[in-house]
């Protein structure tokens, strides 16, 4: 999980709850105002309803993201055992709409589709601070995924669309 200015994006998988919840002890009270997720995969939603149940924080989601929680797909055997099942989706949200913008406290987030690690990926980019929270529409030097549902070509085509933004900070999904 990336917190920024508030904003807790994608909060991991379930496996991680215990961690999550030592690292989220440490912060004041109301330190989470929002809670987002860039894409489906169980890495990245696993605490949603949890962490939002926790700290009363509202979801912010995709549409597409939202509708592959409720249910979520079974993952593989191997994954569920090393990351965790995530569980469905059960509460309210606001939609992440492409081209339009959020307001959380402080921070205004704009949001843009980043297809391509999946098709319901979207990107967070903080145009004051020039701060892009991209999950993992980019993923460091080494251009590979082990998910079935990438598309190496869309994915090409956001991060060169990504490109065109003033970014002077980058906030990738796994370090």
């Amino acid at each position: 999980m990336v917190l920024y200015r508030g904003v807790a994006v994608d909060p991991g998988s379930t496996r991680l709850r215990r961690s999550l919840e030592a690292q989220l002890a440490k912060l004041p009270a109301g330190g989470t105002r929002a809670i987002a997720a860039t894409h489906h995969h169980e890495e990245h939603v696993g605490n949603l309803d949890w962490l939002a149940a926790r700290t009363g924080a509202p979801l912010f989601l995709g549409e597409e993201t939202a509708r592959r929680l409720r249910p979520p797909g079974r993952i593989p055997r191997m994954r569920d055992a090393i990351i965790g099942q995530p569980p469905a989706l059960t509460g309210s949200y606001t939609p992440l709409v492409p081209g339009a913008s959020v307001r959380i406290g402080d921070v205004t987030l704009r949001v843009f589709a980043a297809p391509g690690h999946s098709d319901d990926h979207v990107v967070l980019y903080d145009p004051e601070r020039k701060v892009l929270l991209a999950g993992d529409a980019f993923m460091g030097a080494y251009f590979a995924t082990p998910n079935p549902d990438v598309d190496s070509r869309r994915w090409i085509e956001s991060l060169d669309a990504l490109l065109a933004l003033p970014i002077e900070v980058l906030v990738e999904g796994h370090g």
